[in-house]
């Protein structure tokens, strides 16, 4: 809040001392342009080509500055404020920043400039934020190898709060082709970029701020405004210029950025000057109307003679000739006829469309005119596209020039006013013109005074008139307009410090009062200013609610006070008063002549009595070196030093220090008997064994610079070579010495060693012996005649005895080769695998393979079965040649096959029985196959009745009593055996009963046909009456004697049975019969 308060006072008061001061030099800014007038028509000069325009920040933080020739820095300017930028012109009113982003703004890469300024100053705050942004960024491509801009910082944060973390800051941000830098940059320039606005001459690069450019630091560069009307911030800086090589015709971007510092008071600006962004590598262009005019870029038609000149680039080589080429078809006006060079017959030439330069010419110039046409055409614009054949080392650049060809100029209008002035001053009075042809005349007729401006120089107060005719050019009608002066009167200035004696205890405050009368006062219409300096013209800053009054204090160190007050006329006068101290003085002991060496480190102490503790501040020049004490520093030349030792209660004693240095001779010895080869890197390093550091070194070979700088050189030399070092030091004094470096190449001598014996399984690392040679060895491997590799060592595995040689040379030119055999023995392989043989089908077996001899770790392929391993199980389904191959750990291969017979037999047979008797068979054996030959299969019959047979044919007789299966089994010569069988059936067997008695006393009480050899079988059971009273069709069911299985029983009687049969070797048959049921 403390701050803020500050900035409102500072605001009011400004506005209230500008208010009273209308004859002061007025700056003025203007904000509401659009970027590409911010950037292509303010900020850019020649040789620069802008686009790609973005802005972040408030309208009103960006604006045009002009009017500044003799109140700042730069007479106009593009301004970016962190703030309102019109606040810079003292308006009656300063308004707010309300399109500011306040905290919502952010960029790392300003925070991490703001917090790097500490460290390089020595000191410790740290800024938390930054705020209210204003950055302005744009590509651009540059005609020349260098871009470079002027501009001015400038702060209200000044100075109360410089070393805080309130450090406001700025930067402009580089980046593009052959940029690499630390701070982040668009997404096409990958490179980074860098900041190149910066304190000159310092490394590492301090960045501008309040802290590091203000009166105590690099006060070289700071202007102290405090309190100034002229233009509305509180200190500000002399122009900077910010340059940095670039790549001809290539696209940079450029980040032009400005913020608070931890808050969002006070304003802090950077003004870029106008036109100062710039890259001069092409030829500039320039027109110049002798009319004047107020458009400077514009001609009119018959009215006066423009001149175009043509400036070749600086960057050229003058005695050479160059030529530039121009097109004119994206203009309006027609060169030749709405303009051109005038003829002597009245006609105009067209300019040209090329421009040479001869050998030793820098400026081309051509005459320029426009005719009268007699159409109301409006400006016509000239676009002149210079085509700069020599710009970026030949590869050409384009660039463009434009101006315009109008009918007649704006309204000629000439205004005066009314002012006001003091007796006793001299202002400059010239009336308002605006429009017309612009080459104005001027006829003051008060005393008939010609030009202007009319210099005013009263001897008497009171009113002064006068009127004055402003003539044109080209038949344009004179205008007139009347200025009018009141000179003003006023008593004598007095002033008066009200305090006659002033006496200050430790840590003492006092208020001193000023009173003044007279002159041009507030009661005038006037006001006053007060200025309050020490004895030595330090400021000694007034209160903000009554610069009338001082408050002084012990620390401020001040003697006597002085007061200038100066009045609305420009009067000044002057008062003082002493300032005593009751305090015990403080007393400095310390050497006040030191003898030191040069650059050698050294120490100062000092002592101090009064009132402690004691503070040491060590100065040289006005540049800090250090606090404390003792002071430890290194110098290389004669140095007066300050000690200021200021006390507890603010008091400073001062003492001069001188310091003599004493510089010894330098000292430096080179090694001696250096010898090698070519190859060989000889280091010769500088040992400087006396001097005063601080040490430049120069090499010389053999008299020739050979531009290093280092304390040693590494060389490496094909002949003998004497090389110099040349030692200055810091301090005046230098010293030399030579070294001789003989290169002596001793022969080339190699061994590979005896023929090697290996196996196909070995990696064998084959090395070459390098007996003697140069270094720097080249290696080349012949395996069989051709190239293997290029190392000092190779391994190899073969399968074969081959031949390895080696080709070697080393880095002086020597050349030999050796070569050796590389033995892989050649050992039969002996295969074996399992006979040939016949299995039964259905069956398997187990083929194995083995193989003895060759390099062993054997791997068996089957072929035919397409699998791997010494042993396979088969079970073919037909016969088949098994192979198999064996190849050993070297790849040698060996293969053998065996064959499988597989076998198929079926057994079958015949039977037939006799008609003499059913139940004898004959049975003939009918295997498949048949029998190849007698006796090649075996038979075993089996007859299901206890009889067997092995004879292929066989009568066999049956009891006829049951069912018999019969089984042939036949049995081949390889063991191969299969089974058939049939089932012999007997005759077929029926018992039916003629009577039961189903009375339930489990005699006899149920009804049941039995039978044999039976296949089919059916039974109907009918009453007397032919009802059916039982069915059936199986031999296991019975009759109870009831009817149809119901719960009536049958009568007793006389009941038919029918029976229909098949047996299993028989036709079908029907058997009736009778049977009775008693009860």
């Amino acid at each position: 809040m403390i701050r803020l308060y500050f900035c409102a006072l500072h605001l009011i008061l400004a506005a209230l001392i500008l208010a009273v001061q209308p004859l002061s030099a007025q700056l003025e800014v203007e904000s509401g342009l659009t970027l590409e007038e911010y950037v292509n028509d303010i900020l850019l000069g020649n040789g620069i080509q802008a686009f790609n325009i973005t802005y972040q920040g408030g309208d009103e933080q960006i604006g045009y500055l002009t009017g500044g020739d003799d109140v700042f820095s730069l007479s106009s300017g593009l301004v970016l404020s962190c703030d309102v930028a019109e606040n810079l012109e003292c308006p009656e009113e300063f308004v707010g920043c309300t399109g500011c982003l306040g905290t919502g703004f952010s960029d790392p890469d300003l925070l991490d400039i703001a917090n790097s300024v500490p460290d390089l100053i020595g000191e410790a705050f740290t800024v938390n934020s930054v705020n209210d942004g204003c950055v302005l960024e744009f590509d651009f491509i540059a005609a020349g190898d260098t871009v470079s801009f002027d501009y001015v910082f400038g702060s209200d944060e000044y100075e109360n709060w410089i070393n805080t973390q309130f450090n406001d800051v700025f930067a402009f941000f580089l980046s593009g082709p052959g940029i690499t830098g630390g701070y982040d940059s668009p997404a096409g320039f990958p490179g980074g970029a860098v900041n190149i606005a910066g304190v000159p001459n310092t490394d590492p690069n301090l960045p501008i701020t309040i802290s590091s450019v203000n009166s105590g630091t690099n006060p070289e560069y700071y202007i102290d405004n405090q309190g100034g009307t002229d233009v509305c911030i509180n200190g500000y800086t002399v122009p900077f210029t910010a340059s940095y090589p670039v790549e001809c015709g290539e696209t940079y971007h450029i980040k032009l950025a400005i913020a608070d510092g931890s808050d969002t008071a006070l304003e802090s600006i950077v003004v870029l000057e106008e036109g100062s962004f710039e890259s001069n590598a092409v030829v500039q262009i320039d027109l110049s109307i002798d009319v004047g005019g107020p458009d400077a870029n514009t001609i009119y038609e018959d009215c006066g003679t423009a001149t175009l000149s043509f400036e070749r680039p600086v960057e050229t080589i003058l005695d050479i000739q160059e030529m530039v080429y121009i097109n004119y078809g994206s203009s309006v006006a027609t060169n030749g006829v709405d303009y051109g060079q005038p003829q002597p017959d009245g006609s105009l030439l067209p300019l040209p469309d090329s421009v040479v330069f001869a050998p030793f010419v820098s400026i081309v110039e051509f005459e320029l005119t426009a005719f009268i046409d007699g159409v109301d055409e409006g400006p016509e614009l000239v676009e002149m596209e210079i085509e700069n054949v020599a710009a970026c080392n030949g590869g050409g650049l384009t660039t463009y020039f434009t101006f315009y060809v109008a009918e007649e100029p704006p309204p000629f209008e000439v205004e005066g006013y009314e002012t006001e002035m003091c007796l006793g001053d001299v202002i400059e009075l010239t009336p308002l013109v605006s429009g017309g042809y612009g080459n104005y005349t001027y006829e003051w007729l008060c005393d008939g005074q010609i030009g202007a401006p009319y210099i005013l120089d009263p001897n008497a107060a009171g009113p002064w008139l006068c009127e004055i005719i402003v003539g044109d050019t080209c038949g344009m009608p004179s205008e007139s307009a009347i200025i009018e002066v009141e000179v003003l009167e006023f008593d004598p200035l007095e002033v008066n410090i009200v305090e006659e004696t002033i006496q200050l205890e430790c840590n003492g405050l006092v208020d001193i009062q000023a009173v003044a009368n007279g002159g041009y006062d507030l009661a005038a219409g006037g006001f006053y200013e007060y200025d309050w300096e020490d004895q030595d013209g330090n400021n000694l800053f007034a209160s903000w609610f009554d610069p009338s009054l001082l408050s002084l204090s012990t620390w401020q160190n001040a003697d006597e006070v002085f007061v200038t007050v100066t009045d609305a006329c420009g009067m000044e006068m002057v008062d003082s008063v002493e300032i005593t101290y009751n305090i015990p003085p403080i007393v400095v002991t310390v050497d006040e002549q030191i003898d030191v060496l040069c650059n050698d480190p050294f120490s100062i102490t000092a002592s101090a009595t009064g009132t402690g503790p004691f503070n040491y501040t060590w100065l040289d020049g006005g540049s800090w070196l250090g606090w404390g004490n003792p002071l430890n520093w290194a110098t290389s030349s004669d140095e007066s030093i300050v000690l200021d030792v200021s006390d507890a209660c603010g008091q400073v004693e001062s003492v001069d220090i001188e310091i003599t240095v004493d510089a010894p001779e330098v000292i430096v010895t080179l090694p001696d008997g250096l010898v090698g080869p070519c190859t060989e890197v000889f280091n010769l390093q500088a040992d400087v064994t006396s001097g005063s550091g601080g040490y430049q070194y120069s090499w010389f070979q053999n008299g020739i610079n050979m531009n290093e700088s280092g304390d040693n050189i590494d060389v490496q030399l094909t002949e003998t070579a004497t090389f110099t070092v040349n030692v200055d030091d810091g301090c005046g004094q230098s010293g030399t010495d030579n070294a001789q470096v003989a290169i002596d190449n001793p022969p080339l001598v190699i061994e590979l060693g005896p023929d090697i014996y290996g196996s196909c399984v070995d990696y064998t690392s084959i090395p070459v012996d390098v007996i003697s040679g140069s270094g720097d060895y080249q290696y080349e491997w012949f395996v069989s005649g051709e190239p293997y590799d290029d190392d000092d060592e190779i391994t190899i595995q073969s399968y074969v005895t081959i031949p390895v040689g080696i080709f070697v040379q080393d880095g002086c030119g020597g050349s030999t080769t050796d070569s050796l055999v590389y033995h892989i023995p050649d050992i039969p392989i002996v295969l074996e695998i399992t006979p040939s043989t016949t299995i039964c089908v259905g069956d398997g077996m187990s083929l194995e393979a083995l193989a003895m001899g060759g390099e062993e770790g054997f791997t068996y392929y089957w072929p035919s079965l397409g699998t791997y391993g010494p042993i396979q199980y088969i079970t073919p389904t037909q016969s088949a040649t098994y192979p198999v191959i064996a190849t050993d750990i070297c790849g040698d291969e060996m293969d053998i096959a065996s064959t499988v017979e597989v076998q198929y037999l079926f057994s079958d047979f015949t039977v037939s029985s006799t008609e003499e008797n059913e139940n004898r068979y004959t049975f003939r054996a009918t295997p498949n196959p048949p029998e190849p030959y007698v006796g090649a299969y075996g038979y075993d019959w089996n007859f299901g009745d206890g009889s067997t047979s092995d004879e292929p044919l066989v009568v066999h007789e049956f009891d006829g009593l049951s069912d018999y299966t019969v089984t042939l089994d036949v049995t081949s010569w390889a063991g191969c055996t299969n089974q058939s069988y049939t089932v012999v059936r007997g005759p077929v067997l029926l018992y039916v009963p003629t009577a039961f008695t189903p009375n339930n006393d489990g005699i006899n009480d149920a009804f049941k046909v039995i039978g044999g050899q039976i296949k089919d079988y059916e039974l109907w059971i009918m009453n007397r009456w032919g009802e059916m009273v039982f069915h059936s069709t199986s031999l296991d069911d019975f009759w109870m004697g009831d009817v149809n299985g119901g719960t009536h029983f049958a009568e007793n009687g006389i009941y038919n049975w029918i029976i229909r049969l098949k047996g299993f070797d028989t036709d079908a048959e029907e058997y009736t019969g009778t049977l009775q049921l008693m009860r």
